[in-house]
């Protein structure tokens, strides 16, 4: 089987694909900002088109959205920093991608890099994935399998409340006083650390506010979701992995009993765990909704 992965993120589109023999590879979009219809399908062609002609033949396509979906699960009804995916069907989307209709399975892409990057992990019965980027997202895999709270995800982590961290307290892009997302996302690092917040993120001291608000949230995880493995992802947290150890030990500090005593902290090692993982679930998950055919 031969697919692909479609990862639509706050600022590109990352694809990837899987041949039939397994082999994966990978392209990206130019940057965006809030783009409307047009200039999004332009992107996500931009990136399918950089995979090369062979994936004419892809069987099935997986899709990460962000943002919010309508309650017939074929689109996306709210996606505040990707604004032209808002009414954007699913099917319409994959044929635009590739100039046909493709069965697809349609993901977060938290679910999607978790997936991926757990796959380096065997043996890990509980993993929580951890995606920073433009927004913060969650999710929780029980021996591969995405849990779900009914139809839904486990729940908007980047919306917790993290409260005032050093006499801030501010407004996330999605709303939310103190929101994780409004010291965390990328958004709210590039207005406080300037163009150049993905080089900081290595200097930040433990006293941070973004090192602060994601020690916070992963000690709730723990003892929410009681997780064996934590992953990172996501390029804020591929970013963190150099003072991982730090941030580690800011977490471990006290920590409640709750939490599994083998717990580990990892972090992601692409950019493009959601694209692969997207792939890689639209290979495993065949059984799908007639909807998304």
């Amino acid at each position: 089987m031969m697919t692909i992965g479609i990862d639509i993120g706050g600022t590109s589109v990352k694809a990837a694909f899987t041949d039939a023999d397994g082999r994966e590879r990978t392209a990206r979009s130019g940057p965006y900002q809030r783009p409307d219809r047009s200039a999004l399908a332009a992107a996500v062609r931009q990136a399918v088109d950089g995979l090369g002609p062979d994936i004419a033949g892809a069987d099935r396509v997986g899709l990460c959205v962000p943002g919010r979906r309508a309650a017939a699960g074929d689109q996306i009804e709210l996606a505040v920093n990707v604004p032209g995916l808002q009414g954007y069907r699913f099917d319409a989307i994959v044929r635009d991608a590739v100039g046909r209709e493709v069965r697809h399975v349609a993901v977060s892409d938290a679910e999607a890099a978790t997936f991926d990057a757990a796959a380096d992990h065997a043996g890990s019965v509980r993993v929580l994935g951890i995606a920073i980027g433009t927004g913060v997202g969650a999710c929780l895999l029980e021996d591969g399998v995405p849990v779900r709270i009914g139809s839904r995800s486990i729940g908007h982590l980047g919306q917790i409340d993290m409260g005032p961290i050093g006499g801030a307290h501010p407004l996330g892009p999605d709303g939310g006083r103190g929101s994780l997302e409004a010291y965390l996302g990328i958004a709210a690092l590039r207005a406080r650390l300037g163009d150049g917040f993905a080089a900081r993120l290595a200097t930040l001291p433990p006293d941070d506010p973004a090192v602060i608000a994601l020690v916070r949230a992963v000690r709730v995880a723990l003892a929410v979701y009681t997780p064996d493995l934590v992953l990172l992802l996501g390029g804020v947290g591929v970013a963190l992995a150099s003072i991982g150890p730090m941030i580690e030990g800011q977490i471990r500090a006290d920590l409640t009993r709750v939490a599994p005593a083998g717990w580990q902290l990892r972090f992601g090692t692409s950019l493009f765990h959601a694209a692969l993982g997207a792939a890689r679930m639209a290979a495993v998950y065949p059984d799908m909704p007639e909807e998304r055919k």
